[in-house]
């Protein structure tokens, strides 16, 4: 009737290191987050949602891009604050 109290220890060690395993793989997933990089008006914006910040972009004029799968979200603020003195592009 007790025998399998004498198994308990290893099942125990077991279900622990699959826990750590599991939250080790999590935990170093890289960060993505949408954000826009470029120079000169022209910016090209990549990457996954996360904890964004606002996307101040601004040129002369602006053109904006996004490649396939960015997404953008901010907790506070707009997602894009975008300034084009000779038109904007998006």
């Amino acid at each position: 009737m007790f025998e399998n109290n004498k198994k308990m220890p290893s099942r125990l060690l077991l279900s622990a290191a699959v826990a750590a395993v599991i939250m080790t793989s999590y935990t170093t997933r890289p960060a993505v987050a949408g954000s826009c990089t470029g120079a000169s008006g022209d910016y090209t914006c990549t990457g996954g949602v996360s904890t964004d910040t606002t996307q101040n972009l601004s040129g002369s004029p602006l053109s904006v891009t996004t490649s396939a799968g960015f997404s953008i979200l901010t907790t506070i603020g707009d997602a894009f604050t975008l300034v084009g003195t000779q038109g904007i592009n998006f």
